[in-house]
């Protein structure tokens, strides 16, 4: 089968570990992939996401979300900017809050 990776789900080729693999698969999503959702389904975590965080990813083999851009990107703060509009915050304390290593309240 190859070598085991936990970021790739390879099936042999007679398709005898389809079961196995869609389990595990089921298994990741429901315990990394949903709580990750959960995390940024409101306004105000994807906020805090776009302004702390690189990436949502805990690691390879784990789902995640690539967020737009790097922090302090001209992408990033776009974003930022945009969703900041939205739920009446002022980006630019907020990003330098968060570049202080302080998220904003």
């Amino acid at each position: 089968m190859g070598e085991d990776r936990p970021d790739v789900w390879a099936v042999d080729p007679d398709g005898g570990n389809l079961d196995v693999l869609v389990r595990d698969a089921a298994e990741v999503l429901l315990r990394t992939g949903l709580p990750l959702l959960a995390q940024l389904a409101s306004p105000q975590g994807a906020y805090a996401a776009l302004l702390t965080r690189e990436s949502t990813s805990a690691g390879l083999g784990r789902p995640g979300v690539q967020l737009p851009g790097g922090l302090g990107s001209p992408r990033r703060t776009e974003a930022v900017r945009g969703l900041a509009a939205a739920l009446g915050r002022d980006p630019d304390a907020d990003l330098a809050a968060a570049g202080a290593g302080r998220l904003p309240g």
